[in-house]
């Protein structure tokens, strides 16, 4: 089965069926039957859909390199597939891929790396059922005299839906386009 919300967001599901010959009688009041099913299809083993569904999460970069010494914006965009609101927007500005260790929280983040390299930038989001959900990106900073990038196709136009209308003041994001570097995850 394939859903598509009204963000053209999708979700594809499957199950394996088995089909026996016979059914059960539908009549008999002991079957979880729908009130509105067709009486000749038997709808017992159906899985239940789970009371909280974790939340979606990415990461949209201000550049794709920076200079050390210079603030690179960093905006997290979170959405709850049940409907639930996104309480916690958690942030690991040097993940070392083991373990989480908060450096910053908030939508919005403008950040100066000292030292030129390349980082990789964690965001844990968490929602208002408690059900979290991490992804990362690669962060490049470079040499203070070296030449930056243009801004970072990740930003996307309405990336700022549901999100404060005060961004860092010293952080310009990029034109619209594609999420390419930014990247999304499901909780595993």
């Amino acid at each position: 089965m394939r859903a598509t919300d009204d963000e053209y967001e999708r979700c594809i599901d499957s199950m394996s069926v088995t089909v026996v010959e016979g059914h059960p009688d539908p009549t008999d009041a002991s079957t979880d039957t729908p009130a509105d099913a067709p009486a000749d299809v038997p709808w017992e083993g159906q899985p239940d859909m789970p009371a909280a569904m974790a939340p979606v999460c990415y990461i949209l970069l201000s550049h794709d390199a920076v200079p050390a010494g210079e603030p690179l914006g960093l905006q997290a965009v979170a959405k709850d597939p049940d409907g639930g609101a996104v309480l916690a927007y958690e942030w690991d500005l040097d993940h070392d891929g083991a373990s989480f260790m908060m450096d910053s929280s908030g939508h919005f983040l403008a950040y100066t790396y000292a030292t030129p390299g390349g980082y990789t930038v964690a965001l844990r989001v968490v929602d208002d059922e408690g059900q979290s959900a991490t992804t990362t990106t690669e962060v490049v900073v470079l040499d203070p005299g070296e030449e930056t990038t243009e801004p970072s196709p990740d930003t996307v136009e309405d990336a700022f839906i549901d999100a404060p209308a005060d961004p860092p003041a010293d952080v310009s994001y990029g034109p619209p386009g594609g999420v390419n570097g930014g990247c999304g995850c499901m909780p595993i």
